[in-house]
């Protein structure tokens, strides 16, 4: 008489082993994506830098040529804003003659001196910053606070308009402060105060904080004057 085969295996209740998921993708907000983003555009500023672009105004159209994007996207790549694709450095590497590996080599020591302008306003910031070249003065425009925190660049003075967007500059200063020390000289430039409660944080930050305050519209030869006799006296 033939074997008879073996029973089916009983497979009814039988649980299929669930298998690992992958990894969800990063999201864009989580603070390691943020840093990260920070790092790259840190790096890609320096490499601008190495290359004599050393102004937001000028390197904003560089990028919009280099990587056929909207001066919009491109403020935003350079200031962390949105991600950076591998093949935006590739392209923006090799347009300079650099490599993926020169782009993101050690990033140089922090560079000192010269004057920040902050200013909400570029027009207003693009002005002081012509008016202190035409001086003699090495002097640098940004348009926001972020901007300025993310570079690796500290100055000798900053000049920092008092409001900005919808609120004051006062975490930006405390932060310069925090960073740079009781050093460098910071002039806060302010119109017409609206309320007693701005009036009493811009006092608060000259007592407790050194900081010098200017009326618009300023005099930048006189600014400078000003503030070259603050340094003179630290």
């Amino acid at each position: 008489m033939p074997a008879r085969p073996p029973p089916a295996p009983n497979i009814r209740g039988h649980r299929q082993q669930d298998q690992p998921l992958p990894p969800a993708a990063p999201s864009p907000d989580r603070p390691d994506t943020v840093a990260i983003r920070q790092l790259v555009s840190t790096h890609v500023r320096a490499l601008l830098a190495r290359h004599g672009l050393t102004e937001q105004r000028v390197q904003l159209p560089r990028l919009m040529d280099i990587l056929g994007v909207s001066y919009s996207q491109a403020y935003r790549k350079l200031n962390a804003g949105s991600p950076w694709l591998e093949e935006d450095l590739y392209r923006l590497a090799t347009h300079f003659g650099e490599t993926l590996g020169t782009l993101f080599a050690d990033a140089p020591p922090r560079e000192h001196g010269g004057i920040a302008v902050v200013d909400d306003d570029p027009i207003v910031a693009d002005s002081i910053v012509d008016t202190l070249q035409a001086l003699g003065i090495d002097a640098r425009a940004y348009y926001d606070a972020a901007s300025l925190l993310q570079g690796a660049r500290s100055y000798d003075a900053y000049i920092v308009d008092w409001f900005m967007g919808t609120g004051t500059a006062e975490n930006l200063l405390l932060e310069v402060r925090r960073r740079d020390g009781p050093a460098p000289v910071i002039v806060v430039l302010t119109g017409k105060i609206s309320s007693g409660a701005a009036e009493d944080q811009l006092a608060r930050m000259v007592r407790d904080h050194g900081i010098l305050v200017e009326l618009k519209p300023a005099r930048v030869s006189l600014l400078l004057a000003k503030i070259q006799r603050e340094r003179d006296t630290r």
